[in-house]
């Protein structure tokens, strides 16, 4: 009965919250958005109970758990229903609590909370809805393994590609070349579906568009690279801009290992984890039930660790519903990890999930600035275009409400600080570059070291990890290697 409920009427209700919070929010009349209102304090007292039944059950599995039951089925059973009260009591916890706000105040400060809000709320319904994939855990890992390994080869294709580009872009627009002819002759060198990409750049360039509006359409460049270069045409600095960018894409693309990329990390784990999962598999269904018959008519008894082996299994099928949520969770994060490795962060369009790392969005806006500052441009002005142009609805309502504080006077790095692009010394550093009139470099020069930061994070976490998940995968292996094996040796030494 639990496993039904939690797999069937949390997702049910995850959708009700998320479809109630969007007319609480967007509804067409004040009546539509007072039933919106309603209905998401209704469905958070609903959750509510739901948790705290959850919690209960959970109070049973430590304390008293069912008999018969081994410490593993019960660790298995109590992190599952752990894991189901978190995420219910989550959910219940932000309907109840946007339920029962008014919203009357219509200050920056005040939209910016509201928003997150609602975003929070809308998160944690999809994350209700989402719950039930987590038992596709280990067989989403063989599906998804192929599409990863392409998603690599292409992610290393693509960014070649694009540093060669830059290059020839930076070229053309220096010395002043026929920018349709550039590119239509860089895409002759491609295959059919790029060439495809890149002739539409070109014909729009011919057909008389600016030369941004074209890779904003044609969607040869990431989103945030174009954002810098039309802050930086505004500011009529575009050739620099296109060769900084070129440098900085091809030093990026020389520092970085295809070896010790995230992407390529996880993909190794998830080879090495799905291979085990399909011989252990194979082997649990064709020959563990050969080598018992074999130990029976000799009358010899299965070693402990093949016992331990057989026991591990049967408690895996036997307790499927509670086992695959525990394996799922890190696989889902493992996939998370390599879409953003292989994708890259600004080709990215999940706003309910970004909105929560405003810092990885800060380099770009950063440099955007900066062509702006340096060119004495109106703050409000820049933050307009830019918005205009932005497409993730959570950056784009950032810099809406970047552009009111802007308007009134507001700071620059105050107003970065507030949306959290910033921490206080940073924010601090802007302030004292201001002072000395040197703002526009203070901004490019930021944005350089939180990219410099944040890759040698990435690179020290990864290499401080890596080892210890191979020394978790081989102890995985090691354990199954011994148990199969085993029985051999036994049985040998027994006959002899």
């Amino acid at each position: 009965m639990l496993p039904l409920l939690i797999f069937l009427g949390v997702p049910f209700l995850g959708a009700l919250l998320v479809a109630a919070e969007h007319v609480r929010r967007y509804g067409e009349t004040p009546f539509s958005r007072e039933a919106g209102r309603t209905t998401v304090l209704g469905i958070g007292g609903l959750l509510g109970l739901m948790g705290g039944l959850c919690t209960l059950t959970l109070l049973g599995f430590l304390l008293v758990g069912a008999m018969g039951e081994s410490w593993l089925e019960r660790a298995f059973e109590a992190t599952t229903v752990l894991l189901a009260t978190a995420l219910v009591l989550f959910a219940a916890r932000n309907a109840l609590r946007v339920g029962m706000a008014k919203y009357a105040d219509e200050s920056v400060a005040a939209l910016a909370r509201h928003a997150r809000d609602s975003d929070e709320l809308k998160l944690s319904g999809w994350l209700l809805v989402a719950a039930p994939l987590l038992l596709l855990g280990i067989f989403g890992l063989i599906v998804m393994l192929p599409l990863l390994l392409f998603g690599i080869v292409s992610w290393t294709t693509r960014r070649a590609r694009e540093s060669q580009f830059l290059w020839i872009l930076a070229l053309a627009v220096e010395n002043d070349l026929p920018l349709d002819d550039e590119v239509e002759a860089f895409s002759f060198t491609l295959w059919r579906r790029n060439r495809r990409k890149y002739g539409e750049v070109a014909a729009r360039l011919r057909e008389g568009r600016s030369l941004i509006d074209a890779l904003e359409i044609g969607g040869v460049l990431s989103r945030p690279l174009v954002a810098e270069f039309r802050a930086a045409q505004a500011a009529g600095t575009l050739p620099q801009a296109v060769r900084t960018a070129a440098a900085t894409h091809t030093a990026s693309l020389l520092h970085n290992r295809f070896d010790g990329s995230i992407a390529v990390t996880t993909v190794y784990l998830w080879s090495v984890l799905a291979m085990i999962f399909s011989v252990v598999t194979f082997i649990m269904y064709w020959i563990i039930p050969k080598f018992q018959d074999i130990f029976v008519d000799f009358g010899v008894d299965l070693p402990g660790w093949t016992v331990q082996a057989i026991t591990l299994s049967d408690s895996f099928v036997d307790n499927y519903v509670f086992v695959m949520p525990v394996i799922g969770l890190p696989i889902v994060a493992g996939l998370a990890v390599a879409i953003v490795g292989i994708a890259g962060w600004g080709n990215l369009n999940f706003p309910l999930l970004m909105r929560w790392f405003p810092r990885r969005d800060a380099p770009g806006l950063l440099r955007s600035l900066a062509y702006a500052v340096a060119s004495g441009r109106p703050l409000p002005e820049s933050f307009e275009e830019m918005a205009e142009h932005q497409r993730r609805a959570d950056l784009r309502e950032r810099l809406l409400r970047m552009m009111q504080s802007a308007s009134m006077g507001d700071p620059l790095w105050t107003t970065l600080a507030a949306e959290g692009f910033l921490r206080s010394g940073e924010a601090g550093a802007l302030q004292a570059a201001a002072r000395a009139d040197n703002l526009d470099w203070a901004l490019r020069t930021l944005a350089d070291s939180m990219q410099r930061t944040s890759r040698h994070r990435v690179q020290f976490w990864l290499e401080f990890l890596k080892p210890a998940a191979i020394i978790a995968v081989g102890c995985v292996v090691a354990f199954f290697v011994i148990a199969f094996f085993l029985p051999l040796v036994k049985l040998i030494g027994e006959l002899t």
